[in-house]
């Protein structure tokens, strides 16, 4: 089967079920073929199924479909705060230079171990951010029940 019927399947077909099998046959398609997996990471896909995007690993891995999270396009207020102080850091520490042996054997560069260390000594989160949380998790797990 060539792809242009698959494109245009998508197009067409309302059906979660549908669009599942025509989006599962693309990634399947797309593992070995680069120009298709760029081709999907770029396609966005029609109201109400625009809740996911193809993801292509970095290696030789096989990509796949997930879900687009909520934060990218609306962080909270902690989230933003870490996002400021990482690039504050991490602007400090331009020109460092070289990679740092860790105890299992792997090797990374000094700038992320000392990124990794003072961020993680760091408490960003309120107690407010914390409620909001719990009000926004209720509020997915009802909304995931709810037929549609």
């Amino acid at each position: 089967m060539k792809l242009q019927p698959l494109f245009n399947k998508l197009q067409t077909t309302r059906d979660r079920i549908g669009i599942a099998r025509v989006l599962v046959e693309l990634a399947s398609r797309a593992e070995h073929n680069p120009t298709l997996q760029e081709v999907l990471a770029k396609i966005r896909l029609p109201s109400p199924f625009n809740v996911v995007e193809y993801v292509r690993p970095g290696d030789r891995r096989k990509g796949y479909w997930a879900r687009i999270p909520y934060t990218r396009e609306h962080p909270s207020v902690a989230q933003v705060q870490a996002r400021l102080e990482f690039s504050k850091i991490n602007f400090s520490l331009f020109g460092t230079k070289g990679t740092v042996e860790r105890p299992d054997g792997t090797r990374i560069g000094r700038v992320n171990l000392i990124v990794g260390d003072l961020m993680r000594s760091q408490r960003i989160v309120s107690e407010e951010e914390k409620a909001d949380r719990q009000k926004q998790k209720a509020i997915e797990r009802i909304a995931a029940v709810a037929p549609s």
